[in-house]
């Protein structure tokens, strides 16, 4: 199963044009994770054979230095054209220095973060994802300041970088949606990352009106995190955190898992298929995020992005109260 270019879609107002997926790239960097280099030319390769370019690719700022050098031997081993492949710069470190007035200083910045990369595949998305922390509903009313006026500068400052044609568009990467609407209305953003929020499992209906909003201001939104950090596909984690099933307040969790697989396999459906194709059911969602680093799941994952889920397992969720009656988006 391939995605054509008949399923992409223009990406808000960047100018560019998405496939319903997007590639993670952090199994790269053999800093934090160790996988054989031709394994990684497999997943590469498997990028464009199983998705008509331009694709996606993510890479997380701060090891850029080591997932760039491996992404860029890896696109140029493959000979894939610039114009192939769109890399989106996920920045997650919130200690740089913003200043929209220093256009020199942000220049300079983009410039490093392009070395490892080569100017060729030079990032044309930038995702900040530095700021949610001390923007959370526990911090102090001075963090949240600090927190809010470092991403606003922040936003300010690399949108110069758009308005100079160096990139393409900013958005930002949040797991709270609702930090993520305190910030778009405040900010001029062209894309949003939701991580676990906008999942099978949770999938509240302001969060619903939200999305609705931003599909009529042609903001586009990623899913990530539909798994639940793989929680609902079957790992001992959710959200980064690890469940114990003897642990009470741990079990409605495990309950609500097992009814919701019990299901989807009476229905003859895997699990993360129902994950990733509720994701896209949403409003304006334009794709989702997914990484893996074993070459098969490519494949695998293409194929829960085109492929719907048969009705009657959406019907049989609202019978087990695992879906609100009401969620009307399901294809």
């Amino acid at each position: 199963m391939t995605i054509s270019d008949g399923e992409h879609r223009p990406f808000g107002k960047t100018g560019l044009d998405t496939p319903p997926i997007w590639f993670r790239a952090d199994f790269m960097d053999s800093t934090v994770r160790v996988i054989p280099d031709q394994t990684k030319h497999v997943i590469c390769a498997e990028w464009f054979h199983r998705v008509s370019p331009p694709v996606v690719v993510e890479i997380p700022y701060g090891n850029e230095r080591h997932t760039g050098v491996e992404l860029r031997r890896t696109l140029r081993r493959h000979d894939v054209a610039p114009r192939n492949v769109v890399v989106n710069l996920s920045m997650n470190d919130s200690g740089v220095s913003w200043s929209a007035a220093n256009r020199d200083a942000t220049q300079a910045w983009y410039d490093k973060v392009c070395t490892p990369l080569g100017e060729a595949y030079a990032p044309r998305l930038v995702t900040l994802a530095g700021c949610e922390e001390s923007l959370n509903t526990s911090a102090s009313h001075a963090n949240r300041a600090s927190g809010s006026k470092w991403t606003l500068e922040a936003v300010h400052s690399i949108t110069e970088l758009k308005t100079a044609g160096r990139i393409a568009g900013v958005g930002i990467r949040c797991n709270d949606w609702r930090i993520a609407k305190e910030l778009c209305n405040a900010a001029q953003l062209d894309f949003i990352v939701l991580v676990g929020s906008i999942t099978i499992m949770r999938h509240p209906p302001e969060l619903i009106e939200f999305l609705t909003s931003l599909a009529e201001r042609q903001i586009p939104v990623i899913g990530a995190g539909v798994f639940h950090g793989g929680f609902l596909v079957g790992g001992p984690h959710f959200d980064n955190r690890k469940m114990n099933p003897s642990d009470s307040a741990n079990q409605s969790l495990f309950a609500w898992r097992k009814a919701f697989t019990s299901l989807c396999h009476g229905h003859g459906v895997r699990p993360a298929h129902a994950c990733i194709q509720f994701a896209l059911s949403a409003p304006g969602v334009a794709a989702v995020s997914l990484s893996t680093g074993h070459s098969d799941r490519v494949a695998e994952n293409v194929d829960s992005v085109v492929n719907r889920i048969p009705a009657t397992l959406w019907a049989s969720m609202k019978e087990e109260r695992l879906l609100e009656e009401d969620y009307a988006h399901l294809g």
